[in-house]
């Protein structure tokens, strides 16, 4: 990893400035409508659910959200439409702190919403409707170098693929012309074309990502460490695959591991996990964790993310995340 080019020392420690660094998420904002069910539904019935939740949700939006529960600043850069449903999307993030200034409304647009229902082993099934997610112009590039700009040295922007892809590659190379550290969540993969590999740092990715990048019906956990490697070989980007209770495949220049979380714990909900890793490993390189200490800080917090119903609702707070760092990460 050529940590010269992203403002991080060769021991793998971010530089710093007069000014204080702060991550910039940019990517999706929803309206989570989130319920328990025992099953999937058929065609045509009507099943009975539990556990109603409506929250602020989507990928940019936890990511931010994330960071100050974790004593970060945090800036988003998202849009929302002209509905009540915006309220919603951003109550908890303005409670926590989040900098909203680059969150715009779209006149006409209905805020993104996302129906999440829960079984009781944890798996989810969803459906999002992008609606302002996706109501991004050209017009929006302004808005996105004005929010790389403003951030020092040492800053680490985080962005998802829930937004026009070229917004996404215009983004990765403003940040990449400003030497910020860059984590590109590659999902929807749909979105994803493999030049985004030579503007990032880390990429994340699931294991139905990485089949599909390379050509495989499928990638079971075992596989993980060669599919990343495999990845791994078509940029200077660490490869960060997610493989749920497996734990976290990770391939890069300083780094060849699976890392697993030393909670015991058995998941009870996937949702929210995979920002949470991101937001994490935002946080951990912004305080100048080292590379190792940086990756098992982001398992960690993901891991702790899903052992509670909800997304943002389920984050924890730094003190609960170093309380688990402290019995160890295993590798």
């Amino acid at each position: 990893m050529h940590f010269r080019n992203i403002g991080i020392s060769q021991s793998g420690k971010l530089f710093s400035d007069k000014m204080n660094p702060f991550i910039v998420s940019i990517g999706s904002l929803n309206a989570d409508i989130q319920v328990r069910v025992d099953r999937l539904p058929g065609l045509q019935e009507t099943l009975i659910g539990r556990d109603f939740m409506m929250l602020g949700g989507g990928k940019a939006a936890n990511v931010a959200f994330l960071a100050r529960r974790l004593g970060v600043e945090s800036r988003l850069v998202a849009r929302v439409g002209s509905d009540s449903l915006a309220d919603l999307a951003l109550k908890a993030m303005k409670k926590v702190g989040v900098d909203l200034r680059h969150v715009k409304t779209v006149p006409g647009q209905c805020t993104a919403v996302t129906l999440i229902f829960m079984r009781p082993d944890g798996g989810k099934a969803t459906v999002l409707s992008q609606n302002a997610n996706d109501a991004w112009g050209h017009e929006d590039e302004k808005e996105i170098t004005t929010a790389l700009n403003q951030a020092p040295v040492g800053s680490v922007l985080v962005i998802d693929l829930d937004i026009p892809a070229f917004l996404v590659r215009y983004a990765l190379q403003e940040a990449r012309r400003r030497n910020l550290a860059v984590i590109l969540d590659a999902s929807p993969i749909n979105r994803f074309t493999e030049d985004m590999f030579r503007y990032c740092d880390f990429v994340t990715l699931t294991l139905g990502d990485a089949a599909r990048l390379l050509g495989r019906s499928q990638i079971y956990p075992e596989e993980g460490i060669e599919a990343a490697a495999e990845l791994a070989t078509r940029g200077s980007a660490t490869i960060c695959l997610k493989m749920g209770a497996a734990g976290c495949a990770v391939v890069g220049e300083e780094v060849y591991q699976t890392l697993s979380s030393p909670i015991p714990t058995r998941p009870m909900v996937v949702t929210g996990g995979g920002e949470a890793f991101a937001g994490a490993l935002a946080v951990a390189l912004l305080q100048k964790r080292k590379l190792q200490e940086a990756l098992s800080f982001a398992v960690t917090v993901s891991t702790l993310a899903v052992t509670n119903y909800g997304a943002q609702t389920a984050y924890p707070d730094m003190d609960e995340v170093e309380k688990h760092l402290a019995q160890g990460v295993s590798g």
